[in-house]
């Protein structure tokens, strides 16, 4: 079955394929995180928050350290008692 569309001349129908199953491997992946965050946050927020909450702090991007210093030469201090 010829393909219609333009493509690159190098795709041809095994790599149509292999892209075609990277795309359902990533669909089905999505999909078992949709089910689990669903069975997170629905059924066991009440009897296990700690499951939730741990979730939570896993996605999230935050740096809470305090992030180099320069000191009064214009050096760089990464050391903690220096920033301090």
């Amino acid at each position: 079955m010829p393909n219609t569309r333009q493509t690159h001349p190098w795709v041809d129908t095994d790599i149509r394929c292999l892209t075609r199953r990277k795309q359902r491997a990533q669909k089905a992946s999505r999909q078992a995180e949709t089910s689990y965050l669903q069975k997170v946050v629905s059924e066991d927020q009440d009897k296990n928050p700690r499951r939730f909450w741990s979730y939570v702090k896993s996605r999230k991007q935050e740096n809470e350290s305090v992030s180099y210093l320069i000191d009064q030469e214009g050096f760089r201090q990464s050391e903690s008692q220096k920033k301090a």
